[in-house]
């Protein structure tokens, strides 16, 4: 069971400023890391506040027993169903482009949010999905985590 009602509405209005903010601060420093020295320091702290108010709000949303069910029913809905428009319009893309490799085991592993896997143990990737959403795979495995410790944490 979810409760929003216990996210107090400035709190959270604030957190989504700062969370564009920083993902605007992430982006920024993907194409400019090169050129500013010591960007990586303010590029590290959006990740960290990302990262902090993310994990905050979903414990407060399903405090004080998680709900596994509406949890990934939640994600499914919120993320899901983007990640498959998205991977169907760059799959049409791809096609109409004559892209080679369109049909390797990696773009598989691309189309369901898991490419972080192949670029963190260096696996070649032959598909036309690239590098693609490392940050995905990131999500999928902090929610894994996260229904795995609220059991062991939660009394």
């Amino acid at each position: 069971m979810t409760d929003s009602s216990i996210i107090d509405t400035n709190t959270s209005r604030v957190f989504d400023i700062l969370k564009f903010g920083s993902i605007c601060l992430v982006f920024f420093g993907h194409f400019f890391g090169n050129q500013i020295p010591l960007i990586w320091i303010p590029v590290t702290t959006a990740l960290l506040v990302f990262s902090f108010s993310s994990g905050y709000f979903t414990h407060l949303k399903y405090k004080p027993h998680l709900d596994v069910k509406a949890f990934w029913k939640n994600k499914f809905q919120r993320l899901g169903i983007k990640l498959f428009v998205i991977n169907g319009f760059l799959l049409l893309m791809f096609i109409f482009q004559g892209r080679p490799d369109i049909w390797t085991w990696q773009t598989f592993v691309n189309m369901i949010g898991l490419t972080g896997i192949l670029n963190w143990f260096h696996i070649p990737n032959l598909s036309p999905y690239g590098k693609g959403l490392w940050f995905f795979t990131l999500l999928i495995i902090l929610s894994l985590l996260l229904n795995r410790f609220s059991k062991v944490v939660t009394p």
